[in-house]
Formats: C-alpha cells, sequence, structure tokens
C-alpha cells in the first residue's frame, strides 16, 4: 500500500505565522496567528505537549522573515520532530535551494523576501508557460512577474492596504473620520469630510495598484490580456474586487504561500518525498 507523504509546511511572516499540514497534494490542518513572542511560546508548548503519533511529518518546510522567531520555532521542531528533516527557506538559505525550472539569477542575491519565492513558486507551478503577475497584499503589497519559462523578472513593493489606509487616517489628525480603504464612497466629489477621506483612500489605492501594474506591464511589454495574475495575502480578495473592472483575470489563492513552501520542499527533500511502501 502506498502511503502519502505528511508534509507541515509554516510561514513566519512580520504579523502573521500560517501553518499548514500537506498529505500528498491536500492542504489541511491550517492554523493562523500573531507572530508575537507569547503567541509564538503558546504554540510551541501545545506542539510540544501534543507531540504523538498525530504530528508524525515526513518532512517540514519553513519559511522565516523573522528571525528572533526562528530560533524558538527551530528549537521546537528539533524537539518534538526529532527524526524529520527540515528545509530551511531563508535569505541565507535562497542561492542553495532548488526551484526546478524557476530562475531567480537576476535578482540581487539575498534580497528576495522569502514569502515572495514561496508564492513565485507556489504561482508558477499552478500557471506554468504563462505570463505571470503574483500580487500579496498583506502588510506590505508586492508585485512579481514571472515569464513563461521560469525567469522571474523581478516586481516592485509597496504599503499594504492598511498601511496606506494609516498614511492618511492617523489618530494624530484632528477632525477625520476612520473610513475604510475598501469603502467605495457614497459620493464623488465628496461633499463632507468622511465623503473627502473615502474618495482619497479608495481611489488613491487602487489607483496604486494600477499604476503600478501598468508600468510593470509596459517595461516588460506584456499586454494586459495576456497576463495571468494571482493574487494572496489576507486581503487578496476585497482588493481583487476593486480593481476587477480594470483587471478581468485574477486568480485569489489565499493558501499560496503554503503551497508554494510545499512545492520547494518537493524539490528539496527528494529522499523525504518519495512514497512509502508498507
Amino acid at each position: 500500500m502506498t502511503v502519502l507523504p505528511k508534509v507541515l509546511a509554516i510561514d513566519i511572516g512580520n504579523s502573521f505565522t500560517k501553518m499548514g499540514c500537506f498529505i500528498g497534494e491536500i492542504l489541511s490542518e491550517i492554523e493562523v496567528f500573531p507572530t508575537e513572542k507569547e503567541d509564538f511560546e503558546a504554540l510551541t508548548q501545545e506542539i510540544q505537549g501534543n507531540a504523538s503519533e498525530n504530528y508524525t511529518m515526513d518532512g517540514i518546510v519553513v519559511s522565516s522573515v523573522v528571525p528572533a522567531v526562528k530560533l524558538v520555532m527551530e528549537k521546537t521542531l528539533q524537539t518534538v520532530f526529532t527524526q524529520c528533516p527540515i528545509v530551511w527557506l531563508e535569505r541565507e538559505t535562497l542561492q542553495s535551494l532548488t526551484y526546478g525550472s524557476m530562475d531567480f539569477s537576476q535578482y540581487a542575491p539575498q534580497q528576495l523576501g522569502t514569502d515572495r519565492v514561496a508564492n513565485i513558486v507556489g504561482g508558477y507551478t499552478h500557471y506554468l508557460n504563462q505570463k505571470l503577475m503574483v500580487c500579496d497584499f498583506g502588510t506590505t503589497a508586492t508585485f512579481d512577474m514571472v515569464e513563461p519559462n521560469g525567469l522571474y523578472l523581478g516586481g516592485a513593493i509597496a504599503p499594504g492596504p492598511k498601511k496606506f489606509q494609516s498614511l492618511l487616517a492617523s489618530n494624530h489628525a484632528a477632525q477625520l473620520f476612520e473610513v475604510d480603504v475598501f469603502t467605495k464612497p457614497h459620493e464623488t466629489p465628496g461633499l463632507s469630510t468622511q465623503a473627502c477621506l473615502e474618495n482619497g483612500l479608495h481611489y488613491g489605492y487602487k489607483g496604486l495598484i494600477l499604476e503600478i501594474v501598468g508600468n510593470l506591464l509596459l517595461q516588460a511589454g506584456w499586454p494586459l490580456s495576456q497576463v495571468t495574475f494571482v493574487f494572496t495575502g489576507g486581503y487578496a480578495q476585497p482588493v481583487s474586487e476593486m480593481v476587477s473592472f480594470e483587471i478581468s483575470k485574477i486568480n485569489v489563492a489565499s493558501d499560496l504561500t503554503l503551497q508554494g513552501l510545499y512545492e520547494i520542499w518537493k524539490y528539496n527533500a527528494t529522499e523525504s518525498l518519495a512514497s512509502k511502501s508498507v
């Protein structure tokens, strides 16, 4: 009987950490929690306290952009999964790992964020041979371009939706209403402070996205109609709705980072990947 490999994928981000378990190609048991010391220590204690047959893994892959938290997680994983090989996706290991037909050689060494690498690999794996733009809308907004042959062209980084919102409507500004960047203005031009803020926030962020996308496509010589867009991150769905009229080919993939990590594990842990026969 063939037993599918069981792989734990963990993405340690600046704001949140996401963890999911793959059984073969199926992702399940997803957990999301804040990347804060107290929350992380509680999670590691939970993992240690439940270290049983349920936590048996054939492989682990971890992406980390927070070195201090990485140390806590590494100690826990080594304690609980003593015999399990771990693939670490970090800036120090970026150039030593394999990404299939993906080519990141044009980007400055050790500068590409590990979450972006996972997103790009995940997007390219599921949308092969297409002009691809992978956009992640979270604490920051990232835009990454991949040629059909797997060559990574580069991209852009901008404020995430809530970071953009905080620039215009901070608690230090007097007589300003709290409005959401995704709220479509109820009147344009605005005839009240609230309506003016709604116009500035909503159309400002929409304009930011479309201007970045438009210029990236122009420089690459990619017609908009030929590009496949993959949106991920905590705000992927509302952002996709915001720009759906101008960009029609949008695929929302909320678990893209974990999917990409799993693909990276497969490329770099071939011995663990082999299905076991019992």
